[in-house]
């Protein structure tokens, strides 16, 4: 795989303005489903007095290549974006979803369950920011067969409109509910990454 960075990559402005403007307001217009873990059912180091365990709202767009929503062609223009800056082929979407978080944190030391999107090393993971808001995702210094344990923070990417931040999907990261804004919306992909040949 030709990774541009061993830990992350961030991508200023993927999309032009116009289409970030869109991808904006018609997500703010489609409906979202609660889930009670922002996270998932991940381990957790019982140590770290920053982790909370936020609920979000989620659209999943598509699973395993596979459109579930009725919006997945809206979101798909944004992988194009990402192949034509970075030089990396997509070669299977494993999933696509928006997040949607609201305050809910006590300070602002405060995170997510640190957790990974894919254990897999040809997979990459983008988070795109949707609007502009407050709450960082955290990047962290270990991937999955390091473990979840003692982890520090490498970054902290501020959601901005039409940024996004690549990193493989095996790195342990966390998403931050705001502490400001109303709400901070986000899409996450998760891609395989294929030879320039395949």
């Amino acid at each position: 795989m030709e990774d541009p960075t061993d830990e992350y990559k961030i991508l200023p402005n993927i999309v032009p303005v116009s289409y970030a403007n869109t991808l904006e307001e018609e997500l703010s217009k489609m409906h979202w489903y609660y889930y009670p873990s922002a996270s998932g059912k991940v381990a957790i180091d019982k140590n770290d007095k920053n982790i909370i365990d936020s609920p979000q709202m989620q659209h999943v767009f598509i699973e395993d290549n596979e459109s579930i929503s009725p919006y997945s062609q809206l979101i798909k223009p944004v992988i194009w974006f990402l192949e034509r800056e970075t030089g990396l082929r997509v070669k299977n979407i494993v999933r696509v979803k928006a997040n949607l978080l609201t305050p809910g944190r006590s300070t602002l030391s405060d995170y997510n369950i640190p957790h990974i999107d894919s254990p897999n090393d040809d997979c990459v993971s983008m988070v795109y920011y949707v609007n502009d808001s407050d709450g960082d995702t955290k990047i962290f210094h270990k991937t999955v067969d390091e473990g979840h344990e003692d982890l520090y923070t490498i970054a902290g990417i501020n959601p901005k409109k039409g940024r996004a931040v690549m990193f493989k999907s095996n790195r342990f990261h966390a998403s931050t509910p705001p502490f400001h804004a109303e709400k901070r919306i986000i899409i996450n992909y998760v891609l395989q990454i294929g030879n320039k040949n395949d």
